[in-house]
């Protein structure tokens, strides 16, 4: 009882003062927050120095029909060096997360036509999880055993249910590995604009970045064996952040189209688009 406590009442309760009398608005090129019950938290920054914009969404908050939303501000960071994540918008239904969004950051708002994972990152999703079910397998194996010697020796109802306590969880483990794998290839989504860009991921807890191809550090595009089989690769995504950088990574998909990201950038020194001032502290 007292470890649920810890774990998960007490941090719910201090979000709840922390985030008290939560006050958000922005005057023209800085953005304002205020917030806090006990202590009160004053944070302001300039625009230029939102490098992404992240839309987060758990799954309680998605049941909901909520989220929030977080800036991946460079140069601001707490007393003890650890990044912060300005909150722009607590949880939220959409339309009201949408118009905060153009009436915050409209930098970074833009028409989307996103871009939904190929076939060829089902086959390597379908094999990452199938190699997850047997390791899982493996590793239940040895308990399922002493569980059923165990169980079996004992008389009445508990030695007919206990011995199948194990192997029904671990039946209902792989199933959840496998849906998570069906929702995550379902959901993940890539899409480029003209100054934009954005990552949509998360089986679970769900996160939509759009990213601004003048703040990119560096585009990394890799391809592991099984990838390779399918003809898809993975990009990340660096970025400039308070301590240093910060990196988002994408689904699968074809390497010319991930790699189109590093291309534009490219393209964008190239051509005198690309503003080195929205990339330094």
């Amino acid at each position: 009882m007292l470890i649920f406590v810890a774990l998960q009442i007490a941090p719910a309760v201090s979000l709840i003062f922390r985030y008290y009398n939560y006050r958000v608005y922005r005057r023209g090129e800085t953005i304002y927050l205020e917030h806090g019950f006990f202590r009160t938290y004053k944070t302001s920054f300039k625009v230029s120095r939102v490098n992404a914009v992240r839309v987060k969404s758990t799954l309680a908050a998605r049941l909901l029909r909520r989220s929030c939303i977080e800036a991946e501000v460079v140069g601001l960071a707490s007393g003890t060096g650890e990044s912060l994540r300005p909150v722009l918008c607590l949880l939220k239904d959409d339309a009201t997360q949408q118009r905060l969004l153009r009436e915050l950051v409209p930098e970074f708002v833009y028409d989307r036509n996103p871009e939904k994972q190929p076939a060829g990152a089902r086959g390597v999703l379908l094999v990452r999880a199938t190699i997850a079910s047997l390791a899982l397998v493996l590793a239940m194996t040895y308990p399922l055993i002493y569980v059923y010697r165990e169980a079996s020796a004992l008389a009445g109802a508990a030695g007919v249910v206990l011995p199948w306590v194990l192997p029904l969880a671990t039946a209902l483990a792989v199933l959840a590995i496998f849906y998570a794998t069906r929702v995550s290839y379902r959901i993940t989504e890539f899409d480029t604009g003209r100054d934009l860009f954005t990552f949509v991921n998360g089986a679970v807890d769900r996160e939509t970045v759009v990213m601004n191809y003048d703040k990119v550090q560096m585009v990394r595009v890799t391809q592991g064996p099984v990838a390779r089989l399918f003809g898809v690769a993975r990009a990340r995504v660096h970025l400039l952040s308070s301590t240093g950088e910060t990196s988002i990574s994408s689904g699968y998909f074809p390497g010319s189209r991930l790699g189109a990201v590093g291309e534009i950038v490219m393209e964008r020194i190239a051509s005198g688009e690309y503003d080195y001032r929205k990339n330094s502290i």
